[in-house]
């Protein structure tokens, strides 16, 4: 959702923003002080910060109790700073009225644009269908132009001292599926790093940042095995499937980027025919009128 102003209002409007922000994160920001019991950990002006409402906002499950303290510590002072400044910002507005306007208008704002987004989400994002994205990557090969290497394969690492590289090589040659199980209890059981990627295309970076050791990506080619070692590991990489720069990406790889592209296309059609329907059914209901 966009609001459209004038120069003029620019920076009051960035302002409004701030001070928005800066209510919202500061807990109690405007209460009065209540004489109630409950226990005030720290105030500035008229904000008040309760024990209650420090730990409400802290979740202190599975932290030990140094941590705990810290986090406690951190939080009180970020309040304290948060609550100081909102209290010089107010001192500092221009003009109220104007301020007070550009706020409500802020807010209506916020509450459209979450009640489109849940129209968007209920009537666009799920009613794609795997036809219209088929349909759009074959009409729009162009914008699908790889710039990366992608592969589909097995990457396994082993340490060196390992009793059975020499098995795994071997079984590395040629990863059927009958032979699978067999890798992945072999890597389990000499504590390595296994994937089986066979089913997805990932880029080969993904794989060298899991690797110590770097693969020539240039020389390996579909259907071979590439083994590097040091004096710590062995590392095994066998691709079955690849594809280089320039190529045409595969559908799977690209469906989710598809399925966005589609969404933003349908939301903005959707937006103006959803606006357009309740400006006509408004006036006819009598629910809204215009004058010259």
């Amino acid at each position: 959702m966009f609001m459209i102003i004038n120069k003029r209002n620019t920076n009051n409007i960035l302002f409004v923003a701030i001070i928005f922000f800066i209510v919202a994160s500061v807990t109690s920001c405007d209460k009065l002080k209540q004489p109630i019991l409950e226990n005030v950990v720290a105030e500035v002006g008229e904000s008040v910060l309760t024990e209650r409402e420090l730990f409400e906002a802290i979740d202190m499950a599975h932290v030990s109790h140094e941590d705990s303290l810290k986090l406690v510590e951190s939080y009180i002072k970020d309040w304290i700073a948060t609550a100081i400044i909102y209290e010089e910002a107010k001192k500092d507005i221009p003009n109220q009225d104007e301020i007070d306007s550009l706020i409500g208008v802020y807010r209506k704002s916020l509450v459209v644009y979450g009640y489109e987004s849940r129209l968007i989400k209920d009537h666009v994002a799920s009613r794609i269908s795997q036809e219209q994205m088929i349909k759009f990557y074959h009409e729009n090969k162009g914008l699908f132009n790889l710039e990366e290497p992608i592969a589909k394969g097995v990457f396994l690492i082993v340490p060196s001292s390992a009793p059975d590289v020499q098995v795994l090589e071997t079984l590395m040659e040629s990863p059927s599926e009958n032979n699978l199980d067999l890798i992945e209890s072999l890597s389990v059981k000499n504590a390595a790093k296994f994937e089986f990627f066979s089913n997805i295309w990932l880029p080969l970076s993904e794989i060298q940042k899991k690797c110590p050791l770097e693969f020539d990506f240039k020389t390996i080619s579909p259907g071979g095995v590439q083994v590097q070692q040091d004096s710590l590991y062995h590392a095994f990489l066998y691709l079955s499937e690849i594809k280089r720069p320039g190529e045409l990406q595969p559908f799977e790889f690209v469906k989710d980027r598809i399925r966005s592209i589609l969404t933003e296309q349908k939301k903005i059609e959707f937006l103006r025919d959803y606006k357009q329907n309740i400006y006509e059914q408004s006036l006819k209901e009598g629910v809204a009128k215009r004058y010259k």
